[in-house]
């Protein structure tokens, strides 16, 4: 009786043993698992995340690339030349020869010796300080002044929003493609609207931007001053036969408008002069007569 007693006593323990070993297990397991899930991120980086840090490191590269570098170049200048006509002329033919264009001229007289002149210049970016230094030589400078526009920064997200929109449209595409409800059709294709609107934005500030980098612009004052009475200017000489000749013509038109203002007036006043000339008429027949009639007596 003991004897069994004794043995069920033991499979008890045994059973109470292995119990509370199994516990401690699941206890174990169960720490390692809830550690492992907090420990593993909650969500994964989205593929946009990717794109955006991909265009800041390309935005970093091309910073740091001096050569690619997005720099917008202006100049203004107050100049006094001693020959306005062949300045501007000279000026005209330089900007076409490097590639350039003339945006802007505008010229006016202050009086008959002081004419002045403005123009806005757009050349290429490589000939920029080129051309300055040959519109230097081109007169006195009295103002000069030059200043830069670093659009890297602000070209680069540009580029790099223009890419998302892109991408965002073909997948709208692709949604549109598999839509068959009348309802998602019309909404898909406004919200496609929209982003094709924002990237026609983008895309035409872009072009401005790559425009004003790739042409510099030269503002440009010119003030004719009186050649200096210490020397001789022969360009005094040039147009004179084109000056005479129109004060000529201009004499001559003079004449042609007075002889044919006097033939207006004449065939105007013909309803005036001829009663007045009947009435001349008759008081000389009169007085004719009259002294005709002294004459017989």
């Amino acid at each position: 009786m003991k004897k069994t007693l004794i043995i069920v006593l033991c499979i008890l323990i045994s059973f109470f043993i292995a119990a509370c070993g199994g516990a401690k297990k699941e206890a174990a397991d169960s720490g390692i698992s809830a550690e492992a899930v907090h420990s593993y991120p909650e969500s994964a980086p989205s593929e946009g995340t990717y794109r955006n840090q991909a265009a800041a490191e390309e935005g970093k590269n091309m910073i740091g690339d001096l050569d690619n570098r997005k720099i917008i170049q202006n100049a203004e200048l107050n100049i006094d030349v001693e020959n306005m006509e062949k300045i501007v002329k000279d000026i005209e033919r330089q900007v076409a020869a490097v590639g350039g264009f003339l945006e802007e001229s505008n010229t006016g007289r202050y009086n008959t010796d002081s004419t002045w002149a403005n123009m806005v210049l757009r050349v290429p970016s490589s000939e920029f300080q080129e051309f300055l230094s040959f519109l230097e030589e081109k007169g006195d400078v009295k103002n000069r002044r030059v200043y830069m526009d670093d659009v890297t920064t602000h070209f680069i997200d540009l580029e790099a929003r223009l890419r998302v929109l892109k991408a965002e449209e073909e997948s709208i595409l692709s949604i549109l493609n598999n839509a068959s409800k009348v309802e998602d059709v019309l909404n898909i294709r406004k919200e496609l609207r929209t982003i094709r609107s924002e990237i026609e934005v983008l895309e035409g500030e872009l072009k401005y931007l790559s425009d004003m980098v790739a042409f510099s612009t030269i503002r440009v004052h010119l003030q004719q001053v009186k050649v200096s009475e210490t020397r001789i200017d022969p360009a005094g000489f040039s147009g004179v036969w084109q000056k005479g000749l129109s004060a000529f013509t201009k004499n001559v038109n003079s004449m042609i408008s007075l002889t044919g203002n006097i033939v207006v007036f004449i065939i105007g006043s013909i309803p005036v002069l001829i009663p007045l000339g009947i009435a001349g008429f008759g008081l000389w027949h009169l007085k004719k007569r009259k002294k005709k009639d002294q004459t017989s007596i």
